[in-house]
């Protein structure tokens, strides 16, 4: 069979030379055919050099493809840099506090170089500025996925608007903040970030003066941005920084915390004094801060049954008031009042403890107690509020804040569900000896 090997000419025109017109001359890693003029040709291409041709025209038509669909910065969409901020509500003055600081790309296609972060903290607090002292809030580190993350900058805000560390932009102060806050460079680890990526959320860890003003929110901002811009150059001048949104939230200090907690399976139980349940009152205080006269209060609901506080801790605690043990009780006879002389706030969540017990009744206070608690025709159930207060006086550590008495802490609920019957389910792992 003959073979044969393809010709191109200068014109474009395709001509065929028959192999035993040729002879074949070693040439590198190439096999090259010569004709009796001299004149070199190449040899049809193997196998498997058309498959290694065909390979690199499918990557240089994939990288081409690419650049069409927005790899290509010059094709690619501004990125775009967006902040979030989570922090909890309330936090207990001098102590410690967490929260997190997002950054994203909400792009479509488009890349941000050099992601950063803005972190402005409320150093001032209340009564700070240079008059008192500082009782915001400290910055302690940062950390992402674990590893600490740079901080490039440290600014003590001495004017508003200042210039911005590393993008020389003017940058005017967050609601809330001035002269004596700080705010933080939090640099990210990686030189760019794509819009696919997924937000990189970094965690910080603070602390809140324990001269904070309780019940007044410190303010805490965030802003995110790209320092190099839409390319990797340093070229501020035709590709300048790209500044994100900004993000705000605050912490109210706070200095005492009211839990109570169902000590019973499920929310739930059966009617009857067969079936005693309990409830566990909980206080929480700030670190090392002392409050006096503290009274826990519990209103039981008009179908429960005292039956005993039982522990109190700590020992100084005292049951001053307390409902009925042989029936349920309208208000305000239903209230059970532990008091405390003093409580001073240390490690752990439970600076005091009182627990007390009781059980559905078959019948409620209302009417003289003629109302079913149960409708004893369905068996149907229903649900009774239980809920909790406490009350305190407290003298500051700082001694420009006045001192508070009768002070009330947050209410805390609970929602029993009561049955006819109540099933539960449970699984032990035996150990086959």
């Amino acid at each position: 069979m003959a073979i044969y090997s393809h010709l191109a000419t200068a014109r474009g025109k395709v001509t065929e030379v028959p192999e035993p017109a040729l002879h074949k001359v070693a040439r590198g890693a190439e096999e090259m055919l010569v004709t009796r003029g001299g004149q070199p040709i190449q040899r049809a291409p193997s196998v498997r050099r058309r498959f290694c041709l065909a390979f690199i025209a499918l990557a240089m038509c994939t990288t081409f493809a690419a650049q069409l669909i927005g790899i290509s910065p010059a094709l690619a969409d501004a990125p775009t840099a967006a902040t979030s901020l989570n922090a909890p509500a309330t936090s207990f003055l001098g102590e410690s506090v967490s929260f997190t600081v997002g950054l994203d790309n909400t792009a479509v296609t488009g890349v941000g170089f050099g992601p950063m972060i803005d972190l402005f903290i409320p150093l001032n607090g209340i009564d700070g500025t240079g008059v008192g002292t500082d009782d915001g809030i400290t910055f302690g580190s940062a950390t992402f996925l674990g590893a600490p993350v740079v901080v490039t900058n440290t600014v003590s805000i001495a004017s508003c608007p200042f210039t911005h560390p590393i993008t020389g932009l003017s940058v005017t102060c967050p609601s809330g903040f001035g002269v004596g806050d700080e705010m933080r460079v939090l640099e990210l680890p990686f030189g760019s970030f794509a819009a696919a990526q997924p937000a990189a959320t970094i965690s910080i860890t603070a602390a809140i003066s324990n001269r904070a003003d309780v019940g007044t929110p410190l303010p805490i901002a965030a802003r995110s941005f790209f320092r190099y811009g839409a390319d990797a150059l340093n070229n501020p001048g035709t590709d300048p920084p790209i500044i994100g949104s900004l993000a705000t939230t605050s912490i109210t200090p706070t200095l005492v915390r009211l839990t109570k907690t169902y000590l019973g399976p499920e929310s739930e139980t059966a009617s009857g004094p067969n079936f005693p349940k309990s409830y566990s009152l909980t206080i929480d205080v700030a670190n090392g801060q002392t409050v006096t006269d503290l009274d826990i209060t519990d209103l039981l609901p008009d179908d429960h049954v005292y039956v005993s506080t039982s522990p109190i801790t700590p020992g100084s605690g005292v049951a001053t008031t307390q409902p009925s043990t042989t029936a349920p009780q309208d208000p305000p006879n239903n209230r059970l009042v532990v008091e405390w002389p003093s409580i001073v706030g240390g490690a752990g969540s439970s600076d005091a403890v009182a627990t007390y017990s009781f059980y559905v009744n078959d019948v409620d206070a209302a009417g003289g107690g003629a109302q079913n608690v149960i409708d004893p025709s369905t068996g149907d159930d229903v649900t009774a509020l239980n809920t909790s207060s406490a009350t305190y006086d407290w003298t500051p550590i700082d001694p420009g804040d006045a001192a508070v008495d009768n002070a009330a802490t947050n209410t805390s609920t609970h929602t029993l569900t009561e049955k006819s019957i109540a099933i539960q389910k449970s699984v032990v792992i035996e150990t086959d000896t």
